[in-house]
């Protein structure tokens, strides 16, 4: 038979021509193109990925339009403002499956193994891993893999997972990392902006590069 297109309409026209993107994950816009995924078969589950600053704002409004059903989101495992910690909550009671994305890059240039890690059997990316599942509002984590030795560190590191990561280990990872000068930037959240008051001064960008 003939093949069915979805025709979403165009946000721009839905936004009068400037479209503010933090207000999508609950634009009727949105939603309506979500039902006809879903109600199609073409999809089970229809949501978004996201990891620069305004990450807080879409968690906050895709909580509030309560139809987003999964986020990809960059994730610190260690720090995070208030402002992000009432979004990620809101977002776990709304049922939206949140998925941790970038959490082994906070590990840098961190020793690959900590005598304190060493003696639980957990190598530095594993404890960022653990880190990561302790916090039982993620639904999963995802990992880019480089070879076959970080699948089988990841896949050992699944296996070795009994329960939340102690706080005392999690505090050992954080020290290892600004030890390292790692800065916090692949997990960004904006912070450094919000800091100098003024959003428009690309100071996350500059930091990355």
């Amino acid at each position: 038979g003939e093949r069915e297109e979805l025709q979403p309409p165009c946000l721009s026209q839905q936004f009068g021509g400037d479209i503010d993107s933090s207000e999508v994950p609950k634009s009727p816009v949105f939603k309506d193109v979500a039902e006809q995924l879903k109600k199609s078969g073409k999809a089970k589950a229809v949501g978004f990925t996201c990891h620069d600053s305004q990450l807080t704002r879409y968690l906050q409004v895709a909580a509030e339009g309560d139809f987003v059903d999964v986020i990809m989101m960059s994730y610190d495992p260690f720090d995070r403002p208030a402002e992000m910690e009432k979004a990620i909550d809101a977002c776990h009671k709304a049922g939206i499956g949140l998925v941790a994305m970038k959490v082994s890059r906070a590990g840098g240039k961190v020793p690959v193994r900590l005598p304190e890690l060493d003696k639980i059997g957990l190598t530095t990316r594993q404890g960022l891993l653990h880190a990561a599942w302790s916090d039982e509002r993620l639904s999963a984590v995802c990992l880019g893999i480089d070879n076959l030795q970080q699948m089988d560190e990841n896949t050992k590191a699944a296996r070795l997972y009994k329960g939340p990561l102690k706080m005392a280990h999690v505090n050992v990872l954080r020290e290892a990392v600004v030890a390292s000068g790692r800065t916090l930037c692949p997990g960004c959240d904006g912070r450094c902006k919000e800091a100098c008051g003024n959003p428009q001064l690309a100071l996350n960008d500059i930091a990355r590069l």
